[in-house]
């Protein structure tokens, strides 16, 4: 038993370092909204991402803006890795769950955030 037990704890050291490095998250604050209040999107990117660059926020939840068949909303990279983005959620927004991703230098950020409209 003992040689599992490291076998988990070396498998579990070798990805914490790369899991940890990537620090890439996306949050929505509130988690749940009324459809016409506003909710903010913070995220930080991982490596490849400079200050200034553009992230692109993809959901069905934004209406208008195309990005691969979804639609997208965009914010700017600043100090740090991290970004900002304020939403008013529009009236006529289905009541539903949505799923929010992110990509940022032609990747996916490998993040993402839910946020139920009510």
């Amino acid at each position: 038993m003992i040689g599992v037990g490291r076998r988990r704890l070396a498998l579990v050291g070798a990805l914490l370092p790369g899991m940890l490095a990537s620090g890439a998250f996306l949050r929505v604050s509130p988690s749940t909204a009324h459809q016409g209040t506003a909710v903010v999107f913070t995220g930080s990117v991982a490596q490849g991402c400079a200050r200034g660059d553009q992230v692109t926020l993809i959901s069905r939840l934004f209406p208008g803006h195309a990005f691969g068949g979804e639609s997208a909303v965009t914010a700017r990279v600043g100090a740090h890795g991290r970004f900002s983005r304020r939403f008013s959620v529009r009236a006529g927004t289905a009541r539903r769950t949505y799923i929010v991703t992110a990509r940022c230098g032609g990747g996916n950020l490998g993040v993402e955030a839910t946020l139920r409209v009510r």
